[in-house]
């Protein structure tokens, strides 16, 4: 059997990995006089795009078209460039017993080359200074939280200014840090205690920690990268006149004694000066401390430590509460003239603070369009194309990365992929290469994907399918309602894709897509834009779907996107969607109901992708092969006081490959569940199959999971603490949520440590099928055909936060 449209989609999806993990290898690798080493400064240029990844996957990215044979080249941040190495250790299996003796050392070395300080792991109590002598400098360590500068110097015990107070102090050009923590521990009362004061040209630093208050990161001048780090404070923490991009950080916010945070504290001064602080693909959130009390404190994004400060934020995810109004003013100048002179800037900024409906009304604040924003990029702020390759840092040079562009055109012009048959192996590049170039052939015009219905039409004719047919509730579409539409379907020649895009509205309607409606794609105007929604329940039983759902889904090679299903019921199993399809997969799509918002019947094969899904108890639940990849697991304050559960696997039988799987997901709350934290229980999974298998691989737990992590059904039997009917296991998750110290001990419960065993579960190799691109899926039992009936329901939306991240197969150590 051949692989599925439905399944092609899913592969188009995963190959965001490969794309983008060799678009960041080679942008790593190759210097600046490279083919590749200039990357696009447009972040709309698909054309520029398609040949850079062509001459990629040909092998030539570098002079002469070189290829690579066998082990990757070392980036240049691990090998041992220039003409002295230092290793630090407290426990002398070093060079030097401290820092400051191996800074003194670069000195006497000959010439500018890289000087690369390892520093072993331990906490090294020391007041750090690299001067502007000491060039070309490297600290390495062992990882953040195991290598750890730190001090307590702060403005007022210091007896020192502010940028002088810092721990680390750098002011020698081209200084680069990775894996490494810089700390200060003076703590908020001490109000100014950097952990680094940076003021220096050309600065890299990855995966690095900065932990501090306020004033964490004083970045005075140059240009500065921060790839990857997780910074820490309560007050300005990020401040300075500097030209900084932060990208793919995390900005951890701390309980504060004022009860006010601010993040970013820039003072540009002068408004022809090319500085600023720009966050890219980073996420805000809050410590566990500050979660707790968070309904306290007023969050701002940031405000003018100097009259033409300049801060932007793209394509971010804001999961804290910001203020509405977003920014403020310096309370010594409160008279409002900096609101004229300030550059704020926002930009498809995702989460529970990324509204922009009630932001400031400054002058000098707006939400930009997407051609404002590329001037912010990586290439034009601060010319990294130019001096980080050589740091070996990894960087994204355009806001969104050519495989995410490539992969949303040709998802939106055709669900074919030239019968390409995917690598089964998540770590071969080259199957990753020939399937991207099958991919890149023959795409048709090379400007922008088409949009809307006009391009649709297009896009259809051209891969020689039929256009889609288009369901409005104005009269503007081929049809009024959605089942209309599918009936439609029936009346085409073959079972080629059939498209039906839905415009904006919300549609209450019972929606059955039953099996002789195969390979049916649903398109709408986005999350939140284009609902379908009813408010059925199904009783306390082992209900029916067809009688409590609002979509049921059995026809082969569904996909939909871009819209949201709903379901309004509250207090009962009422599912927004039930999936008894062999193959299903849905992208950026909303799934917003409280008890069974997803049921899955049978052992079908699902894909979720960037989708937000929404509950209460059991809220995923079901049998089947179903990844969740880069989605929001959203959990809401459950109406009948019980537990909160997110998932209930029904996997009944041991030899069945069925099971529930997030990778690289967020598990977070609505804003009614984080008021009643304290008071609710929330548990990762119950098993409703004796042999319940629930994976979570690479996920944020933003919020408080019950120590245990899972509890077990009612009326179940003990054996689950001596035998293994269950499969739960964890791997790699971060968050509040995260620890696993507390968790059962349960015979059929464990933390995986293996990447091997991970492995099982990504999409190549737990819902791609072990030969030939197959598997065998049981289907399940057929139900009565249903007619369409209306409903009425709430046309609340669900509130934004959807991920806008690759996925991270790469991730898995």
């Amino acid at each position: 059997m051949g692989l599925s449209n439905a399944m092609k989609l899913v592969l188009l999806l995963t190959l965001f990995t490969i794309a983008t993990t060799l678009a960041i290898q080679i942008a790593s690798e190759s210097g600046p006089d490279s083919d590749v080493g200039i990357p696009s400064k447009s972040i709309s240029s698909p054309g520029r795009e398609r040949g850079l990844l062509q001459r990629i996957l040909k092998g030539k990215h570098h002079r002469k078209g070189r290829r690579h044979r066998g082990r990757r080249p070392r980036l240049a941040a691990e090998q041992p460039v220039g003409n002295a190495a230092a290793v630090v250790a407290q426990d002398g299996s070093g060079n030097f017993p401290n820092i400051k003796a191996a800074l003194d050392a670069s000195l006497k070395r000959g010439g500018n080359g890289r000087f690369v300080i390892h520093i072993k792991s331990g906490v090294y109590s020391e007041h750090v200074v690299v001067t502007e002598a000491m060039k070309n400098v490297m600290f390495t360590g062992d990882g953040m939280g195991k290598t750890i500068i730190t001090g307590s110097l702060s403005i007022i015990s210091g007896g020192r200014g502010t940028s002088e107070s810092a721990t680390v102090i750098i002011k020698g050009d081209g200084f680069v840090a990775r894996d490494i923590t810089f700390r200060n521990t003076a703590g908020p009362e001490k109000h100014q205690a950097p952990a680094i004061t940076s003021s220096a040209l050309h600065l890299a630093f990855f995966r690095c920690g900065f932990e501090g208050y306020q004033d964490t990161i004083v970045a005075m001048r140059g240009q500065q990268f921060f790839k990857e780090c997780d910074i820490y404070g309560t007050v300005d923490f990020i401040c300075g006149d500097a030209a900084a991009i932060f990208q793919n950080c995390n900005l951890r916010l701390r309980r504060s004694p004022g009860r006010t945070i601010t993040i970013a504290a820039s003072s540009r001064n002068l408004a022809s000066s090319p500085t600023g602080f720009v966050f890219h693909n980073c996420r805000v959130t809050a410590e566990p401390e500050l979660s707790q009390v968070i309904g306290t404190h007023k969050i701002y994004l940031g405000r003018p430590w100097m009259p033409f400060a300049r801060t932007i934020y793209i394509q971010n995810d804001l999961d804290v509460p910001v203020q509405a109004q977003g920014w403020m003013l310096w309370e010594t100048r409160p008279d409002g003239r900096d609101a004229n002179t300030v550059y704020y800037r926002e930009y498809g900024n995702r989460g529970i603070g990324s509204s922009t409906g009630g932001r400031v009304k400054w002058p000098g604040y707006r939400v930009m369009d997407s051609n404002e924003a590329s001037q912010f990029t990586v290439a034009n702020l601060i010319q990294g194309h130019t001096w980080l390759p050589s740091t070996g840092v990894p960087f994204n040079a355009a806001l969104f990365t050519i495989a995410t562009a490539l992969a949303i055109e040709f998802a939106s012009s055709s669900a074919d992929s030239n019968g390409a048959t995917p690598s089964r192996n998540v770590s071969s590049p080259e199957g990753g290469r020939r399937l991207l170039q099958q991919m890149l052939r023959g795409r048709g015009r090379r400007g922008r994907r088409p949009r809307g219905q006009a391009g649709m039409r297009r896009a259809g004719r051209r891969r020689g399918g039929r256009a889609p047919v288009v369901v409005a509730q104005d009269g503007s579409g081929n049809f009024p309602t959605i089942k209309a539409a599918l009936d439609a379907s029936l009346r085409r020649k073959g079972v080629g894709r059939f498209v039906i895009h839905i415009k904006a509205g919300v549609y209450r309607e019972v929606v059955v897509v039953d099996e002789r409606m195969k390979n049916i794609r649903f398109t709408g105007d986005g999350i939140g834009r284009t609902i379908i929604t009813g408010s059925n329940f199904g009783g306390l039983g082992d209900y029916n779907a067809w009688n409590s759902t609002t979509v049921l889904v059995r026809g082969d090679g569904f996909v939909a996107r871009d819209l949201t299903f709903q379901n309004t019921h509250r207090y009962q199993p009422a599912p927004a969607i039930t999936i008894e399809a062999p193959q299903s997969a849905f992208y950026r799509v909303g799934l917003d109901g409280y008890q069974d918002t997803i049921l899955l019947r049978g052992t079908g094969r699902q894909f979720f992708k960037e989708c937000d899904v929404y509950g209460t108890v059991d809220f995923i639940c079901g049998d089947g092969n179903s990844i969740f990849q880069n989605s929001n697991i959203i959990a809401r304050k459950s109406f009948t006081g019980k537990e909160i559960t997110i998932t209930a696997s029904r996997r009944g039988v041991t030899n069945l490959s069925t099971g529930l799987v997030f990778q690289n997901c967020r598990v977070t709350a609505t804003p009614d569940l984080r008021e009643a934290f304290g008071s609710t229980k929330i548990y990762l999974g119950r098993p409703w199959g004796d042999h319940a298998r629930t994976i979570f691989m690479n996920c944020d737990f933003d919020l408080p999971i019950h120590p245990e992590g899972w509890m077990a059904w009612e009326g179940s039997s003990p054996g689950l603490l001596t035998n293994p009917p269950v499969d739960y296991r964890e791997f790699g998750n971060r968050g509040m949520g995260s620890s696993t110290l507390g968790r059962v001990r349960w015979a059929g419960y464990r933390v995986m440590t293996d990447r091997n065993e991970a492995n099982q579960f990504t999409v190549a190799n737990f819902i791609q099928g072990g030969r030939g691109g197959t598997m065998t899926t049981q289907r399940p039992p057929a139900a009565p055909t249903t007619t369409t009936t209306t409903t009425t329901g709430s046309t609340s939306t669900p509130p934004s936060g959807i991920i806008d991240a690759t996925p991270r197969e790469d991730r898995l150590p």
